[in-house]
């Protein structure tokens, strides 16, 4: 049985904050502790679960990217907009309100899984980053918001709490390891095994398309300074 209280509605820019913190630090102690087993493995790339008392069933994909640690900040954070123009399993992506420089609220529509199977959900998402160390930690949690309610017959998904953990590679700065935990109930009547299926699924074919945009734009990145 998964716990609702993440997902809130909030006025306050310092009760966001402070829910996003939160949020940070949850996401964080699941990757460290959670007893993880391989759902998928894809050449160097894996898809791991594990059962987190509370939000049940919790997936980590942990891979290689060719992309330097400030380009995943850019592009995956700050042009987030952007993102369905080379990610097909969004279709769309608008930013709702801006907390601060380092924290928004989006409203993610996505396409259906699991061969279609699974319809396309949407979801009202608090987000944040942070640098801890040499990595940047990208976090995420729904929240509401009076102003995008929910629209049926579309089903809202509900992301707990959730990050990307984006690490250079000792050496290879044009390298960065990427740990993503995806801690979403989908909602509706679906079966473990769909689940499980669109989960996996949905992570690998982010992460294809992202090496494949990554490629297409390598002549053009530059160095941050």
């Amino acid at each position: 049985m998964r716990s609702k209280k993440e997902k809130k509605t909030i006025e306050n820019e310092k009760e966001y904050e402070k829910l996003i913190n939160e949020a940070v630090e949850t996401a964080l102690t699941i990757m460290a502790s959670g007893k993880w087993k391989e759902e998928r493995a894809q050449g160097h790339d894996v898809v791991q679960s594990c059962i987190v008392p509370v939000y049940g069933k919790v997936f980590r994909f942990i891979g290689i990217i060719n992309w330097p640690l400030e380009h995943f900040l850019s592009e995956i954070f700050y042009k987030v907009e952007h993102v369905p123009k080379w990610n097909p399993t969004i279709t769309e992506a608008k930013i709702l309100r801006r907390i601060n420089e380092r924290t928004d609220i989006i409203h993610i529509i996505s396409a259906p899984g699991a061969k279609g199977l699974v319809s396309g959900r949407d979801f009202v998402t608090l987000r944040t980053w942070q640098r801890r160390g040499k990595s940047i930690v990208h976090g995420m949690v729904s929240v509401n918001l009076p102003e995008m309610p929910e629209q049926p017959p579309r089903v809202r998904g509900e992301q707990g709490p959730s990050v990307y953990i984006i690490t250079p590679v000792e050496g290879c700065p044009n390298k960065c390891q990427m740990q993503w935990l995806s801690n979403a109930n989908l909602r509706g009547w679906l079966p473990q095994y769909l689940i499980d299926q669109a989960m996996s699924t949905v992570m690998l074919d982010y992460v294809a398309n992202l090496r494949k945009y990554v490629s297409s734009q390598a002549k053009t990145f530059r160095q941050f300074d």
